[in-house]
């Protein structure tokens, strides 16, 4: 009987430590979850910038070329 009663209180111990570790886990889990959040965000904001830097190097280039043309024109005749 004792025995059993010690097995009992083993067990209800080990119950106890799992769900104290199975709380940490969802905890962990959750910070993850929310880095990952984050991270994807991060990278969406990086791919739009991105696309308006490309934008803006364009459009830069394009008014150089015009710019470039109009005062090569003045000069050839």
């Amino acid at each position: 009987m004792r025995e059993r009663l010690g097995e009992l209180e083993f067990l209800r111990s080990r119950v106890d430590e799992l769900r104290a570790e199975n709380h940490l886990l969802l905890e962990a889990k959750q910070e993850l979850e929310d880095q990952l959040a984050s991270r994807d965000r991060d990278m969406t904001s990086l791919v739009e910038l991105g696309k308006e830097l490309t934008h803006y190097k364009q459009l830069l280039q394009q008014s150089t070329e015009v710019s470039f043309t109009s005062i090569l024109g003045g000069w050839i005749y």
